[in-house]
């Protein structure tokens, strides 16, 4: 008997986004997350009408996730030109309405043969895997076995709604049991570690860190690195974008210590970054630091000793 592997369908997510008019929450990042969990699959429904799932979504998830990739659809021509540029590696038929808030029943593959065979024919010529989504009914699925589909999803409304057991069962020969062990991201934290190399000497690292509910997090945390040449100890603070202020922002606060031959260099200050995301492949920033820096002989010159203190606050963008 073959393991039971997990789907996860984030369409809801999208939902959410769609409903907020914004770009969080981000069903890209659920299903990254859902996959880092040990999620077999991803699954999403680009309806004809684009109510939660949008063409960027598939895009974007079919270049991200390694695992596999179901793409619910309608048996429709341009679901099939969708399904053969992104070559997603299953494709679920199901039946739409506009009118239905999410999908409410199985395909009708006796009314649809015709349909059915033709769509899978031209989604298996894409390198497309072909499933279809259908009520727990015989004569359906003697259907689907017809026309030589190998992969069926079957419609367990009846029973995820049933109250009682005896209603779980009424309709349907079909019997589903379903064991699941999700393991939760959880909301802290706490993530410390260390590195030696022969150019940048030792150092460490030590975050605290805040998720949201889709792994967003805020982040505070404070770095170290020590050399014969620089030693440095960092404390900053992460925000990720927020609704109301879409953009991602660091603030640190920041002491250096470099060394030359003959002088040493202390930097102490503030800093802060912003970064505001235009589209899909471009990133305006601004920052800005603030500091005090002092320089100084190692030996000081009894006669006529180095000392230089300056304010330094530049600002800068790309």
């Amino acid at each position: 008997m073959e393991p039971v592997r997990l789907g996860v369908n984030v369409d809801h997510i999208a939902t959410l986004r769609e409903a907020r008019r914004s770009r969080e929450p981000d069903p890209v990042a659920a299903a990254i997350l859902a996959e880092m969990a040990g999620a077999d699959q991803i699954t999403i429904h680009l309806r004809g009408d684009r109510r939660h799932i949008q063409d960027r979504d598939v895009d974007l998830l079919r270049r991200s996730i390694t695992t596999r990739l179901n793409l619910e659809a309608a048996a429709t021509p341009q679901m099939v030109t969708i399904a053969s540029t992104y070559k997603p590696d299953t494709v679920t038929l199901v039946p739409e309405r506009r009118e239905e808030i999410t999908t409410e029943g199985g395909l009708d593959v006796l009314l649809n043969q015709n349909l059915v065979r033709k769509t899978a024919q031209d989604l298996r010529a894409a390198g497309c895997d072909v499933s279809v989504f259908v009520d727990p009914d015989y004569d359906q699925i003697k259907a689907i076995a017809k026309l030589e589909i190998g992969l069926i999803e079957i419609n367990t409304a009846k029973y995820s709604e049933a109250i009682k057991p005896d209603q779980a069962a009424a309709g349907s020969d079909v019997a589903v049991t379903l064991a699941v062990r999700v393991r939760e991201v959880p909301p802290f934290e706490f993530r410390y570690g260390g590195f030696y190399d022969t150019e940048r000497g030792i150092g460490g690292i030590a975050d605290f860190v805040s998720h949201n509910v889709l792994g967003g997090a805020r982040t505070a945390g404070l770095r170290t690195r020590y050399d014969s040449d620089l030693r440095e100890v960092r404390a900053y603070f992460s925000q990720p974008p927020m609704r109301l202020l879409p953009l991602k922002s660091v603030a640190a606060a920041f002491f250096r210590r470099e060394a030359q031959t003959d002088f040493l260099t202390d930097r102490k200050g503030i800093s802060a970054n912003m970064e505001y995301r235009l589209g899909e492949k471009n990133i305006v920033g601004a920052g800005y630091r603030f500091e005090w820096v002092h320089t100084y002989e190692k030996v000081p010159d009894p006669v006529f000793p180095f000392d230089v203190r300056l304010r330094v606050a530049p600002l800068t963008a790309s």
